[in-house]
């Protein structure tokens, strides 16, 4: 499965850069106007619901563009984020990524992220470590918030919005760490190269997470909810950074939370 899974995504890339380099029409938008569906999406979601299918018809399937899960009581199940990152794709913006987890009795045992950009394959086996094109990576040993580079993203949709946005402008007056938000979990995967320091948001879903949160957790970073509880499918809350820095970023987001 895992050199399937690496087969697959890179043909995914292909396809993508194809539309890339040409254009998309935005087909629809979902809960945000910027939350944008585009011709790629529909056509790299048949791509890889058809292709795992094929390989793994006993297998389930949960695509963020089929409203339906296929074999739902399959004992494993591949969760896809075709595209993610699909509104930098429709502008011309080349940060954006596939994204698929295999799951396996509630559990992520497998994961890839690939951006085609610039030929990024980032892959994790539960228990193996995580790995950019082969070569093993890590998180990195920063351990000051003022030193570090951090990631602070709030979606006014998801759960603990207001927290979060509290937490955004916090990190962005009362600190000196260097922030940004990519509008994709493809940012996510440098925490587990170490380019990234830490990561704080609320805007993803189940198929978002799956699989960044196993690589990072296997380059050993630590994830955590905000409320510093071990990450669960179903929480759109996420923290991650190497144990010592996460335990500064928690403290600092259980006083912003006293404070509220």
């Amino acid at each position: 499965m895992k050199s399937f899974l690496e087969q697959t995504i890179r043909e995914a890339g292909e396809i993508a850069s194809d539309y890339f380099t040409k254009g998309v029409n935005i087909a629809a938008t979902k809960l945000d106007p910027d939350d944008v569906v585009s011709e790629a999406d529909k056509a790299l979601s048949k791509f890889f619901t058809e292709k795992i299918y094929r390989e793994y018809p006993e297998h389930g399937i949960q695509d963020e563009e089929q409203e339906d899960v296929i074999n739902p009581e399959a004992e494993y199940r591949w969760v896809i984020d075709p595209l993610d990152g699909s509104r930098n794709f429709a502008a011309g913006v080349p940060f954006w990524c596939h994204l698929v987890a295999l799951r396996r009795g509630g559990e992520t045992v497998m994961g890839g992220v690939y951006n085609p950009i610039s030929d990024s394959y980032f892959f994790a086996e539960k228990g193996k470590g995580a790995y950019l094109n082969g070569s093993k990576i890590k998180v990195s040993k920063q351990l000051g918030i003022d030193y570090a580079f951090g990631v602070c993203a709030r979606a006014h949709r998801r759960s603990h919005a207001d927290l979060y946005a509290k937490v955004l402008a916090h990190f962005a007056t009362t600190t000196k760490a260097r922030l940004g938000n990519y509008s994709t979990m493809l940012g996510s995967c440098y925490i587990a190269t170490g380019g990234i320091d830490f990561y704080v948001i609320n805007g993803g879903v189940d198929h978002d997470y799956f699989a960044p949160v196993l690589l990072c957790q296997e380059a050993g970073a630590k994830v955590t909810d905000s409320d510093g509880n071990p990450w669960q499918a179903g929480r759109s809350d996420l923290v991650m950074a190497n144990p010592a820095l996460h335990a500064k970023i928690m403290a600092e987001i259980s006083s912003i939370r006293d404070k509220c």
